[in-house]
């Protein structure tokens, strides 16, 4: 979750997108005339609160022609005001443009020029909305009546929503970098409250619906969100502005959440109860509806990849996916097997190829049919891969058993005694470039040489391994334990020890102690894990000194460790920079079993070599 048009200027830095349209196929559009316009107004929804738009068009269409649009409904301002105005259009709304689309852009209700007030983020009366814009684009004398949404993050999920209640002219959704189980995904990943969205984000978006994000750049100063065309004394922005000191405080609400049902999910859009719409609880619904989706992620992007892998496997949505080794947003690479600076792989321009190459037969009346397939990059292999099933054809679970001596192997201890103890060190974290702070500002995510924060944690390493190990999917950890206290967090990192001592952060995982009851339930989407359903029913207090299973998954990746390098397991307790401490008072000291009678282990989803085929060029899947 982060201000779009900090992505955008990253962006417009890597790549040249004129040379987009010498990609595609054959042109959309027969160019003669100019009928271009740019307009800012404001839309009235059925219960009178009004949303402020910016509609774009293309400078060059046939006379009477007309076009499909893609729509964006953010909570982050459509547009900015400055001092002095900019008039250059966004690079990446003129590349639309010049493919032939409209584009709207539009305040969500409560939030920059709109109207009205918030009683959630991603609520039931924002997600009702969206058939309405849907709408009303639709009709318009430049409308061709089809109507595609896109975007990323915040604006992603609220691309995804509109399917759920969706408008016979939604034609296509383009959900980027979204959150699909809002409570585990990224409020309280792990039951482990998350101070990136809470604190930070929460404070970001307050500032920003009081119309007080005032920011510098070189040549000029953001004042505030632009005003529509017709509020030339900004009258109607103050009263705006007004409504939206009714919103919920996102900090407030959830600095105290700690069970899954502390928070009020929406479960249909229909009636007058208020919740959060979270797209996990809506999948059986997009099934039905059938509108295509293209949905991205990344494996070191917080939980994306989880949400993307979750409904490959869970429905049968015209959808197709792709997984990718980036930041929050696909402008930074974050392939640990590569040089910090590393130009994005695939490019912007081939992101864009591959995101028109889906749009363009819906847009324009084609019913071509639509194969589930994901699209995923093997890191360290650095290949690029598709498959129709998952887990991928030719997985296995291997397990990787904690010993004595901080080893990792796959010998299973036969000792009846052995366990190592860990004192939680409140000072670890993981920087201001993790998986987690990606999602507030779509920075890089570099995690550097782990070695060097090594002696805070727990380590279980094994010996160097003698051939290249595939693993992709959702690692899981199993823990004999107990600690000293009632209630702490577990946070396990997969890493990669390479032969110079090296460590390169994989992925992590993380559950706090007292949800760690595992349920026979059956989970509402696939989880390949332990499923822990987080409900207060199921939490329950350590007994200290008494041994417990602790048993969750790790965020999945897919990964080759190279022959001569060794896979580690390393465990903690706190990670200063993302979470809220657990426990708030006291420092607790963990005792991991690893013997006959009490087996940790780890166990990765090891993929036979040569089961997938691959290719480095990302284009390629998509012939």
């Amino acid at each position: 979750m982060y201000y779009i048009n900090q992505l955008i200027n990253k962006m417009v830095l890597l790549c040249g997108l004129s040379l987009l349209f010498s990609c595609r196929s054959e042109p959309i559009l027969d160019i003669e005339e100019s009928v271009g316009m740019d307009q800012s107004i404001y839309i009235q929804m059925p219960d009178d609160v009004r949303l402020a738009i910016d509609i774009s068009l293309p400078q060059k269409v046939n006379v009477g022609k007309r076009v499909p649009t893609l729509l964006r409904t953010t909570r982050y301002w459509r547009s900015e005001e400055t001092v002095p105005a900019q008039t250059n259009k966004n690079p990446i709304v003129d590349a639309i443009l010049d493919r032939g689309y409209a584009v709207v852009a539009v305040d969500a209700r409560g939030t920059g020029a709109s109207f009205g007030s918030r009683e959630n983020e991603f609520s039931l009366a924002e997600a009702k909305d969206l058939a309405h814009v849907v709408d009303w684009v639709a009709v318009q004398s430049w409308s061709n009546g089809s109507v595609g949404t896109i975007g990323y993050s915040y604006d992603g999920n609220t691309a995804e929503n509109a399917i759920f209640d969706a408008s016979p002219a939604l034609k296509a959704a383009v959900p980027l970098f979204t959150d699909f189980d809002i409570y585990s995904s990224i409020i309280v990943p792990g039951g482990l409250r998350n101070n990136t969205i809470i604190k930070e984000w929460g404070e970001f978006t307050a500032a920003l619906d009081r119309n007080n994000l005032p920011e510098e750049h070189e040549n000029y100063r953001v004042v505030g969100v632009k005003p529509v065309d017709e509020d030339v004394d900004k009258a109607l922005l103050a009263q705006a502005v007004a409504e939206h000191k009714n919103n919920l405080n996102v900090t407030e609400v959830f600095s105290d959440v700690t069970f899954r049902d502390d928070v009020i999910f929406a479960q249909d859009l229909s009636g007058p109860v208020k919740g959060i719409v979270s797209p996990h609880l809506f999948q059986n619904v997009a099934s039905k509806k059938s509108v295509p989706a293209f949905h991205w992620g990344s494996w070191m992007d917080a939980s994306t990849a989880a949400g993307v892998l979750a409904r490959f496997a869970g429905g049968d949505a015209p959808a197709q996916y792709v997984i990718g080794p980036w930041n929050h947003g696909a402008s930074d690479d974050a392939n640990p097997y590569l040089p910090a600076d590393a130009v994005v792989n695939p490019s912007t321009v081939e992101q864009f190829v591959s995101i028109f190459n889906f749009l363009d037969s819906f847009m324009y009346g084609s019913s071509r049919g639509l194969e589930r397939e994901l699209f995923y990059f093997t890191m360290g292999e650095n290949l690029w891969k598709r498959t129709k099933v998952w887990p991928p054809k030719g997985s296995s679970k291997q397990r990787y058993y904690f010993n004595a001596g901080n080893r990792l192997g796959e010998i299973m201890p036969d000792t009846s005694s052995g366990a190592t103890r860990y004192r939680v060190d409140f000072d670890h974290g993981t920087g201001s470039t993790s998986r987690w702070s990606t999602q507030l500002h779509g920075g890089e995510v570099n995690y550097g040489d782990r070695r060097e924060v090594a002696e805070r944690l727990l380590n279980f390493t094994t010996e160097p391994f003698e051939d290249d190990v595939e693993i992709t999917g959702h690692p899981v950890i199993h823990l004999e334990m107990s600690s000293t206290t009632t209630d702490g967090a577990v946070i396990a990192y997969l890493q990669d020890v390479a032969p110079n001592g090296t460590v390169r952060m994989l992925t992590e995982g993380h559950l706090r102690l007292v949800h760690r009851k595992m349920s026979d339930e059956k989970s509402p989407y696939p989880i390949f894990n332990p499923y822990h359903t987080f409900l207060r029913k199921d939490g329950a207090d350590m007994i200290p000194g008494k041994t417990a299973a602790v048993s969750f998954a790790l965020l999945p990746t897919s990964v080759v460790i190279k022959k001569g390098h060794a896979l580690r397991i390393a465990i903690a307790g706190h990670d200063k920079d993302v979470f809220a401490r657990v426990p708030t008072q006291g420092v607790p000291v963990y005792q991991i079993e690893h013997n006959a009678k009490a087996v940790s282990y780890l166990e990765a989803p090891v993929v036979s070599r040569g089961q997938q085929e691959g290719t480095d060029q990302f284009l390629d899947l998509f012939k």
